[in-house]
């Protein structure tokens, strides 16, 4: 009995799976194409790009005993988005530092970013 239980439950999960893998591929046979789709789909319209768009960066900046992080630029000037934050010790930060942190440290890139978080986030 539990033999003819296990091999009724591989013909089930067999016919299953051919079943489901023939379903799929046939979908993929129809003359509709992704790039047939993409054609039919709304035009995208984009704001004019300037000559020189504000490449992003991000901000450091210190609140009590934790380091916010903020992204700031990408084409707008005034564009500043709160991303994180974590916790500093600030007994083991040296003054001069704590000063730069206050007003805020301007990180260019991600690579920036997280050499500074290993800096201070251990």
């Amino acid at each position: 009995m539990c033999i003819s239980v296990v091999f009724f439950t591989l013909a089930i999960g067999y016919v299953s799976y051919f079943s489901a893998v023939r379903f799929f591929n046939r979908g993929s046979d129809s003359p509709v194409s992704s790039a047939a789709v993409m054609s039919d789909a709304a035009p995208v319209t984009s704001a004019p790009v300037s000559a020189t768009p504000e490449p992003e960066y991000y901000i450091a900046k210190l609140n009590g005993d934790s380091v916010e992080i903020y992204l700031c630029g990408g084409g707008s000037e005034n564009f500043k988005k709160f991303l994180y934050s974590f916790k500093v010790y600030r007994s083991g930060i040296p003054e001069e530092d704590l000063a730069l942190l206050t007003r805020g440290i301007i990180l260019r890139s991600r690579e920036d970013l997280a050499s500074f978080e290993e800096d201070y986030n251990s």
